[in-house]
């Protein structure tokens, strides 16, 4: 295997990765992937001590890969590697609390960085590099379940299927916490978790509303553009965007509507 090129290792792991069964390879075959990607190595024991996770780290990605695999007929690339890289960071970056529960702060943030490292190694393109360290980067950041939370996200992301994806992934890694408990600390844990997942749903519907009613939630969705300015009086140059973009903030603050003499008289413009 160190002799084989890294396309064609990359090659070999997409297709084992997009597969049906592609997470009980990935977990039967580990010390044969851990030869190309040595960083998963401290993944595989590594105990997360926390009443949310009764798997360690490297059982618990399985766990998410095979549901992001469930969600897509295994056949998306990016949402399987983000599931795959997710938590490669976890051992890098945690945290023993006196009461003995490990913590996980900014794990997010290292798993990308580890990410985008490690496929460059395996020479990724650039579009499908960015789209999975984008996707690992937000996987544990919160997005709270209304309109303009969604439109925002969907403005910084710039994509509605990355959304999507990463609604997926989050979903996936919320179901591959813990399993059902019966003692009263971990049916508390359950109740948390099953109303993580409403939550989760919830996007999933809010994001299908916006884009079937063509919401705007960027620039090129906005009713006014650079030259409906000029033709205002405003004289070319970066003031423009600025004012293109206060515009942008009121629709997806939903404080003002997408339309044109609205977004005049919201920025005093006649």
């Amino acid at each position: 295997l160190t002799k084989v090129s890294a396309e064609r290792v990359n090659s070999e792991l997409c297709k084992i990765l997009t597969q049906i069964m592609g997470s009980q390879v990935i977990y039967d075959y580990r010390e044969i992937i851990a030869v190309f990607i040595p960083e998963i190595r401290d993944m595989f024991e590594f105990e997360q001590r926390n009443p949310y996770y009764m798997f360690n780290v490297w059982n618990h990605t399985i766990e998410v890969l095979a549901r992001t695999n469930l969600f897509m007929n295994s056949k998306n690339l990016v949402l399987a590697l983000a599931a795959f890289f997710h938590d490669i960071g976890k051992p890098h970056s945690y945290q023993d609390s006196p009461d003995g529960i490990r913590h996980f702060y900014g794990h997010a943030a290292k798993s990308a960085e580890m990410t985008d490292n490690i496929m460059r190694r395996m020479r990724f393109d650039n579009d499908t590099r960015n789209a999975v360290v984008t996707l690992v980067k937000y996987h544990d950041t919160d997005i709270k379940p209304e309109t303009k939370y969604v439109k925002r996200w969907l403005n910084k992301l710039g994509s509605e299927l990355l959304l999507r994806y990463l609604i997926m992934l989050k979903h996936a890694d919320i179901s591959g916490q813990s399993l059902k408990g019966k003692t009263e600390r971990l049916r508390e844990v359950d109740k948390c978790k099953a109303e993580r997942l409403r939550e989760v749903n919830k996007l999933f519907t809010i994001l299908n509303d916006i884009l079937k009613q063509q919401v705007c939630f960027s620039l090129k969705d906005l009713a006014v553009n650079g030259d409906d300015l000029i033709a205002a009086g405003m004289k070319p140059g970066k003031e423009i965007g600025a004012v293109l973009n206060q515009m942008l903030d009121l629709v997806l603050n939903d404080e003002c509507a997408n339309d044109k003499n609205t977004l005049f008289k919201a920025v005093d413009i006649e």
